[in-house]
């Protein structure tokens, strides 16, 4: 019996490792600008960078976006309220910096979430004729602006969006990969985007966007409550009809989501309900989800605690093959993600912070009625959980 799920569990992990690693080397490269691109015809380009308490990456990230080659440049860095030193590190930067302007503090109106908010705002004080939105924690390579607008141009697409280099310095992060890559390509399918019919995508990291496209999909208005407004606005940009690319830039961009268990636990609460319950979020089904999730993701360790307690050892030898599967698999190396392998062998122990997440979001959604991100929780009516795209 041993033997037969061994065959059903390893033939489960190399099929998803392979079709989910097939399915990310069908996201291209992003090309380097070519000769012909006239640094002087560049348009204007404002980026917006919303920040909520990113007072230990906001300076650096700055610093990358300052020094960008790109020649027309409108940096828009709004302090979301930040109860850390996020503000005046961005005011610092600003002094003497014409490219950076600031904003603090925008009126978080009903119903609207943090960062749809902030982006909204800064979209309104951007003169561009293209728009990137990225984050606060995201660092580039100097040219990466001129890089992303010339392939824009030069190929006819209304815009972009780059998948960055993940470096991953807390442990629960890096132990997930085994799991986390073909959950996240299969759901989200970001590879997609690249095809003339394919569901759009779009990551936060970097999303360039020509204003016009950006006016006609309704802007961040029609995203106000929307918990992954990255993922959502790309899916609208080609609902409307509109070209819109995705690309692998592990080459120029790199980010590092978390630093501690709390920082990674409530970034699963904001994302598992959007992930397991559709394009909004159906809370009742986050935990559903998440706990046969966590238990076949652990059932290699639950079999060889088993086997220890009865001295059985050829049911030990097969958990323990069932256990380090996934790790050999996951060994390969995707360019886009930075990580000790060391931490991969932890990889059943993070799906139990999922589960954890996924019963907090959900009672915040069900009892009342509000997504809980960076501290702050943001009630959300019920009809604009489900805003018109139209």
């Amino acid at each position: 019996m041993g033997l037969v799920w061994l065959t059903i569990w390893a033939t489960l992990w190399v099929l998803l490792s392979w079709r989910s690693r097939a399915l990310l080397g069908r996201i291209p490269p992003l090309p380097h600008a070519t000769a012909s691109t006239a640094r002087e015809h560049l348009p204007l380009l404002s980026v917006i960078v919303p920040g909520r308490n990113e007072a230990a990456t906001v300076e650096r990230a700055m610093r990358s976006l300052l020094e960008q080659s790109y020649p027309q440049i409108q940096i828009i860095a709004i302090n979301d309220h930040s109860t850390d030193e996020t503000g005046v590190i961005l005011d610092r930067l600003a002094t003497g910096a014409p490219r950076l302007r600031v904003l603090h503090n925008p009126i978080l109106p009903p119903g609207w979430l943090g960062k749809p908010n902030a982006q909204h705002r800064g979209a309104q004080h951007a003169h561009g004729e293209w728009l990137v939105f990225t984050d606060a924690d995201i660092v580039f390579n100097p040219e990466i602006l001129e890089r992303a607008v010339a392939v824009a141009t030069e190929r006819d697409i209304e815009g972009l969006s780059l998948l960055p280099q993940l470096a991953c310095e807390l442990w629960a992060e890096a132990a997930q990969m085994p799991w986390l890559v073909p959950l996240g390509v299969f759901t989200l399918r970001p590879h997609e985007s690249n095809r003339e019919r394919g569901m759009g995508f779009a990551a936060g990291a970097f999303i360039l966007i020509r204003r016009t496209a950006y006016e006609a999909i309704g802007g961040h208005q029609t995203l106000r409550s929307t918990v992954l407004d990255d993922v959502e606005l790309g899916r609208r940009v080609k609902e409307h009809g509109f070209r819109f690319h995705v690309y692998d830039g592990h080459d120029a961009a790199r980010v590092t989501m978390y630093r501690s268990l709390r920082e990674y636990f409530f970034g699963m609460v904001k994302n598992i309900s959007y992930v397991v319950g559709g394009r909004h979020g159906q809370p009742l089904l986050a935990p559903l989800f998440a706990l046969p999730f966590a238990a076949l993701v652990s059932l290699p360790v639950l079999m060889i605690g088993y086997a220890l307690a009865l001295g059985d050892w050829p049911l030990l030898a097969v958990g323990a093959v069932a256990y380090l599967l996934p790790v050999a698999l996951a060994l390969a190396p995707l360019p886009m993600v930075k990580l000790s392998r060391w931490h991969l062998f932890l990889y059943p122990f993070p799906v139990w912070l999922l589960l954890g997440a996924a019963v907090l979001a959900s009672y915040y959604r069900i009892t009342r009625g509000s997504v809980l991100w960076r501290g702050r929780e943001v009630v959300i009516r019920p009809s604009e959980q489900r805003p018109s795209i139209d």
